[in-house]
């Protein structure tokens, strides 16, 4: 028996749309990692400023692994297609043609 699906139907859970357990679990280890960071802060300088590392954290937390909707690439995807252009040879070395010189195309 095959079930027909429609196409704006997500298959995976999502609190709100494009949002889900893995964009949850990537947002919870910036607050996590910001929070290790903003609590020694918080018992030396005794300042509400020292939690700013917590809500950093986990703002980049959010924007690495939000997904834009039109593409569904998340803001890490992004980093990671970088990367790999800027690994990429950019200077092509052009060869000319059989009897074909440098000096004669600049006349």
């Amino acid at each position: 028996m095959n079930f027909l699906i429609p196409k704006n139907v997500s298959s995976k859970f999502e609190f709100f749309n494009g949002f889900g357990f893995k964009e949850l679990f990537m947002m919870l280890a910036g607050l996590i990692i910001g929070g290790t960071i903003a609590t020694p802060l918080l018992f030396i300088t005794n300042s509400i400023f020292s939690i700013l590392p917590a809500v950093l954290f986990t703002t980049i937390g959010f924007i690495l692994g939000k997904p834009d909707l039109r593409t569904g690439r998340n803001g890490l995807d992004h980093l990671m297609a970088m990367r790999q252009y800027r690994r990429k040879r950019k200077k092509y070395f052009y060869r000319f043609g059989h009897g074909r010189r440098k000096e004669d195309h600049l006349v």
